[in-house]
């Protein structure tokens, strides 16, 4: 049996120093009937809690509540990605309908509500609440409250159980509606190291430069298939694939994972952006595949994966989360409609399992040094000072470069023509780039 000490705190979250008990509250309460529930032998503990705080006149009142076994409840606990989807379902559908909207001291006295604000991927505000009870009465009299924590959300509706049939459909009706991850769907968006999701707003296309086979690779293994679903299906082929993209810092694969980012989202595609510092736990790899999942068809972007997904001889931290990542790509679940791309600059640190696996990865490209023309048009691009500079020359003389080291070359140009008050030639930048150029190929440029 739960002691009242502890139901108090996981029902009215009174003591806001007792974290363990709300984030275990989950696990103390749905034993009895998995992660939906109706609290039956608690009837009486909750009587007693409702008894002695002030707001039970609000919940008597607008539940009917004579007696003890009136009191039910259903809960859920959603991943922290889905916490948006969850607080934009509240806006839009419960809010309007609530004809209370408060929060409790702990003396249960009604205070303000907590309102958050938040921006919907068309960049427009949403006002929703966290950590505040709506009292409504469509389609039947209940009481919705909103818990945030830091890992995960907990969605509660309190009835009386005489509704318990209505309760179960309609929080089911609920569950099916947050699932459908309406507000993300086709959106880009960034996992932050909060690990939270953000609407990536203003993200411009970048031009870049990649030779013929890359191209060609990328549009076989990426455009066509987003493009081409039926056609796949139809041939019984997966409608998923994973790029590998490696190479020498500079040579232009977050450039090219924008590119794609942006092709992905005229698809119609949920774009997930995923940095190193996003992941902290195997859970936060399941969390992101999940995820994915409910927004798919998702593209979702790991960069730098060397960062957390090394080989298996590093330290356990490193191999568990290998371990997680891998067995999501295998797909612990359906992962048709997810497409994978993952960027690295040293591929000979990735374990075998992903550099030389296909299904995880099924295409490895190589972002090397750029040819001839695309340096040549690289210069044309970067040469925004509009230097007197014959861009086929300097191409011919730049070997073993990267488009990081172009553009720095017209940078540094272009300022010591503005400091100088001197329009430089192609002769003055050849001798700044002989100055400026690696010692050796393949030196780093970040």
């Amino acid at each position: 049996m739960v002691s009242d000490e502890k139901l108090e705190a996981i029902l009215r979250r009174a003591t806001r120093t007792e974290e363990d008990v709300i984030r275990d509250a989950p696990n103390i309460l749905t034993s009895h009937n998995e992660k939906m529930f109706m609290l039956k032998d608690f009837s009486s503990e909750l009587w007693k809690i409702f008894n002695k705080t002030d707001y039970r006149d609000d919940v008597r009142k607008h539940l009917d509540i004579k007696k003890a076994e009136d009191i039910s409840l259903i809960s859920e606990r959603f991943s922290i990605f889905m916490a948006r989807q969850v607080q934009y379902y509240l806006a839009k559908n419960i809010i309007p309908n609530s004809n209370l909207i408060t929060s409790y001291s702990e003396s249960g006295q009604r205070e303000a509500p907590s309102y958050i604000t938040f921006q919907d991927r068309n960049n427009k505000r949403v006002v929703s609440v966290d950590n505040t009870y709506l009292f409504t009465k469509k389609p039947f009299p209940h009481i919705v409250y909103l818990d945030v924590g830091n890992n995960s959300i907990m969605f509660q509706i309190y009835f009386n159980t005489k509704n318990k049939e209505d309760a179960e459909k309609y929080f089911g009706e609920i569950k099916e509606s947050v699932a459908k991850a309406e507000l993300f769907k086709g959106a880009l968006l960034q996992v932050a190291s909060s690990g939270s999701v953000q609407f990536l707003y203003d993200i411009k296309i970048p031009t870049l430069y990649l030779k013929r086979s890359v191209r060609e690779e990328i549009e076989l293994n990426f455009d066509f298939v987003i493009k081409n679903k039926e056609r796949l299906q139809e041939r019984k082929l997966p409608w998923r694939r994973g790029i590998l993209l490696y190479g020498y810092p500079g040579t232009g694969k977050t450039q090219l994972c924008k590119q794609m980012a942006f092709r992905a989202v005229e698809q119609g595609i949920t774009t997930i952006w995923v940095t190193s510092k996003s992941i902290h736990d195997t859970d936060d790899i399941a969390a992101i595949f999940t995820f994915a999942r409910n927004c798919s068809p998702s593209f979702l972007i790991f960069e730098d994966i060397d960062l957390f997904a090394g080989a298996r001889d590093e330290y356990e931290g490193v191999r568990n989360l290998l371990g997680e990542f891998l067995s999501q790509l295998d797909g612990v679940a359906e992962n048709q409609g997810i497409f994978t791309t993952a960027t690295t600059n040293r591929l000979f640190v990735l374990d075998k399992a992903i550099s030389d696996r296909p299904v995880r990865f099924d295409a490895k490209i190589e972002l090397d040094y750029n040819d001839f023309d695309s340096k040549k048009a690289l210069v044309e691009l970067f040469n925004t000072a509009k230097l007197s500079i014959d861009s086929t020359i300097i191409a011919s003389q730049m070997t073993n470069i990267t488009p990081a080291h172009v553009q720095e070359l017209l940078i540094k140009s272009s300022l010591i023509s503005l400091q100088s008050g001197k329009q430089l030639d192609t002769n003055d930048v050849l001798k700044i780039w002989n100055r400026m150029r690696p010692s050796t190929g393949g030196t780093e440029v970040t």
